[in-house]
């Protein structure tokens, strides 16, 4: 006791004086990131230093971080291995003068734990580690722009010689005021005197609760499909990894430019760099539904006030890391520096890799109609990368539009920067997709057993890898215009007798389509060259349109066949000729 008392004679002469509270409003910045699955906004108002309360700090290479221990809901969060240091907060705050105000005797802890050189808590431990890696990645590896130091007047009463980027950590909540409440990880703050606010505990609506001596409040969480991922109340050390890779990102882009004008580049650049620092966790899973379910309506640049979707169309970074390698970003924001111009600068990111942006997004576009295709929870943990990442198969499966047989012709919109599936045709049943670009006025006509994705635009498709069941159309129609809308209209009909594909490659299946109204138990010969039945092969569906058999190129004697020129034939139909070709 008497040592603490000493301590208190020593920094008296220092302690913090209590003034009112001045509010002052000025030039409204942007924060980002708004990362809520609630409502968000923006900050409406500032209290100045005067009547801050004390913080502690500690300084890293690059950063320095304030925080506090305060008993209120400010206090960052505090775990096991931090008993030592709750003690000794304990018993500093207890040897204090009652008669003291709350913001003296704060002061006086901090300045007590700093005196006697007390460990810092956890939580700010990890959080300068994450903050240094993400500084490592982003300027020491990628090459891009670091903020500069800073010493903003804000939160907390503390000094800082301005060389280092400053963060604060805090309940958000209460140190700022939002045009709403919710969850909200962090925010950044772009120069003069940019700055970080990080959450001190996960928790909002929060509360101190004098009995238990600790906060309460709602937790945090990220969950797709109402299925808990994670609660970061507990998962809080890899809440800090996602939060620190997304906000020193923001940072960094705002050393590049002014953020004015909000575009969809911020956040769907951020959330890609979490995938690229913390793949984990998988943060951006949560903001699937928004964007994969959204796909026909929400544009892949769609900005504020649509956050939620914005974070979810996160996938295209992931997908162009996949493309270009890690190093495409900087690219990005280099010729962002100029105007602030996305689609210019997305423009000129991609000629310089001898890409076009068109074909690039219909490839995009394609990839995503392959999610959740697996359906089961097995699939997640594979580690054989699908399309662009194994995680696709563990997402939401996309919304289609209907595809009937005989469907006359059906005009589908498709906005800027948006894309359309077609719906696998019902009950498996096979046909003829004929597809028309009424902005070019070509014509294409899609087979069954593959996965076709074609630009609004030039009216040009491309064949994809094929669809998971080979006898149905997949078609993906990409709008790559970040203006136009697109116009195409879909008619279906029946196939005739006849097989697909064909030719078709040693060892792959092919099936044979037989006319409306034949029969179950039809019989169809395979026959070779030399007039020898190679194999007879019965319909085990009849009178459906598009039923079909399906033949595994092997013969009677379950052999496979030997490449060339085979024919087939059914009763009452023209015999026909399959070419199979050497693997």
């Amino acid at each position: 006791m008497k040592f603490y008392a000493l301590l208190l004679s020593l920094f008296a002469a220092s302690l913090a004086e209590e003034h009112g509270p001045q509010i002052h409003c000025g030039t409204m910045q942007v924060a980002a990131r708004w990362k809520t699955q609630g409502t968000s906004g923006l900050p409406t108002a500032r209290v100045s230093a005067s009547s801050l309360p004390s913080a502690r700090s500690y300084a890293t290479n690059h950063f320095v971080i304030h925080y506090s221990l305060a008993k209120d809901v400010n206090r960052v969060k505090l775990v096991t291995q931090d008993s030592a240091l709750k003690r000794k907060v304990d018993s500093i705050l207890s040897s204090l003068p009652t008669s003291w105000t709350t913001l003296r005797r704060d002061s006086a802890m901090h300045a007590g734990l700093t005196s006697i050189k007390a460990p810092h808590p956890l939580y700010i431990q990890r959080a300068a580690i994450y903050l240094e890696r993400a500084y490592a990645y982003y300027v020491d590896s990628l090459g891009m722009d670091a903020p500069s130091g800073s010493n903003p007047d804000k939160y907390y009463n503390v000094v800082s010689d301005g060389t280092k980027y400053t963060v604060f950590i805090g309940d958000i909540n209460t140190l700022e005021s939002f045009d709403g409440s919710g969850p909200t990880y962090a925010l950044t703050y772009p120069n003069p005197d940019g700055y970080m606010l990080l959450e001190n505990d996960f928790l909002y609506d929060a509360l101190w609760d004098n009995a238990q001596n600790t906060t309460s409040g709602k937790a945090i969480t990220s969950s797709l499909n109402n299925q808990l991922l994670y609660d970061y109340t507990v998962e809080w050390d890899l809440g800090l990894k996602v939060t620190v890779s997304h906000e020193y990102y923001h940072a960094l882009q705002y050393t590049y430019t002014a953020p004015s004008d909000i575009h969809a580049w911020y956040e769907l650049s951020a959330v890609g760099m979490e995938e690229r620092l913390v793949p984990e966790s998988k943060d951006y899973f949560q903001y699937l539904p928004y964007s994969l379910g959204k796909h026909e309506q929400v544009s892949l640049l769609v900005t504020y006030p649509n956050l939620l979707e914005n974070y979810g169309n996160a996938t295209f970074h992931q997908y162009l890391t996949k493309i270009f390698g890690r190093a495409f970003d900087v690219k990005v924001w280099a010729a962002l520096r100029s105007n602030n111009n996305l689609q210019a600068a997305l423009n000129t990111m991609v000629q310089s890799f001898g890409a076009r942006w068109d074909t690039l997004y219909a490839g995009y576009t394609a990839a995503m109609g392959m999610a959740g295709r697996a359906g089961s929870t097995a699939s997640c943990t594979d580690t054989t990368a699908t399309i662009f990442t194994r995680d696709l198969r563990c997402w939401p499966v996309p919304t289609y539009d209907t595809l009937s047989q005989n469907m006359s012709a059906k005009t589908l919109n498709v906005p800027a920067l948006t894309y359309r599936f077609v719906k696998p045709l019902a009950s498996g049943k096979a046909g003829v997709v004929t597809l028309t670009n009424l902005n070019t006025g070509t014509q294409r006509v899609l087979r069954s057993g593959t996965v076709y994705s074609t630009t609004s635009q030039s009216g040009t498709d491309f064949l994809l890898p094929p669809s998971p069941d080979s006898s149905v159309v997949f078609l993906s129609i990409a709008n790559a215009s970040f203006t136009q809308t697109g116009k195409m209209a879909l008619s279906v009909r029946s196939l005739g007798f006849g097989a697909y594909p064909n030719p078709v490659v040693t060892g792959n299946s092919v099936s044979f389509f037989a006319p409306s109204g034949t029969p179950a138990g039809t019989l169809l010969t395979i026959i070779s060259q030399s007039g020898k039945r190679v194999a007879q092969l019965s319909l085990t569906t009849g009178s459906g349109s598009g039923d079909s058999w399906t033949w595994n190129q092997r013969d009677t004697q379950n052999r496979a066949v030997p490449p060339g020129t085979y024919f087939y034939r059914m009763s009452g139909q023209p015999v026909k000729t399959l070419l199979i070709l050497a693997h």
